[in-house]
């Protein structure tokens, strides 16, 4: 995370991670999630939810800028109001 960045965890048991974004940046490394596991992040414009193992950047945008889903390796998808998106898959 970087400075000004809020993050709130909603859920965070065996069955995966849910968290909202309400400003700022993050970066993730979800590591050995299982088959029924789910990791999601709530921003202003869409969920962005995590389809793997991988490395992630989610960076929030504002009126002038969008909201920037980085994938280093693994895949999401956003959806949001008018966009219903699946990032390509990426691996070391």
């Amino acid at each position: 995370m970087n400075g000004g960045t809020e993050l709130d965890v909603g859920a965070l048991d065996d069955s995966g991670w849910q968290a909202t974004l309400p400003q700022g940046e993050i970066y993730l490394h979800a590591q050995d999630l299982g088959p029924n596991e789910s990791w999601s992040v709530q921003t202003p414009r869409g969920l962005v939810m995590l389809a793997g193992s991988g490395r992630y950047g989610i960076v929030l945008g504002d009126t002038q800028n969008p909201t920037t889903v980085t994938v280093l390796n693994g895949s999401v998808q956003v959806s949001g109001p008018g966009v219903g998106l699946r990032g390509p898959e990426r691996r070391p």
